[in-house]
């Protein structure tokens, strides 16, 4: 898992990087930049998913949550 949030942060500072360049030169905008190549997906079809026990909040819980 660390390893794709390590590559999504860094194509997200390329990107934000590519946009900040573009918007301040004159010159024709370059190509955005490529995202690095993510690990391998581990095979998680093998086990059921887990049972953390919790459930989901009610639509009134989430509107009193938020409003008040």
């Amino acid at each position: 898992m660390t390893d794709y949030l390590l590559a999504l942060a860094v194509d997200h500072l390329a990107i934000g990087n590519w946009l900040f360049t573009t918007a301040h030169t004159d010159n024709d905008p370059s190509d955005p930049p490529e995202p690095l190549p993510r690990p391998t997906a581990p095979d998680t079809t093998s086990r059921p998913p887990a049972d953390t026990g919790r459930q989901e909040a009610t639509p009134a819980e989430l509107t009193a949550f938020f409003t008040g």
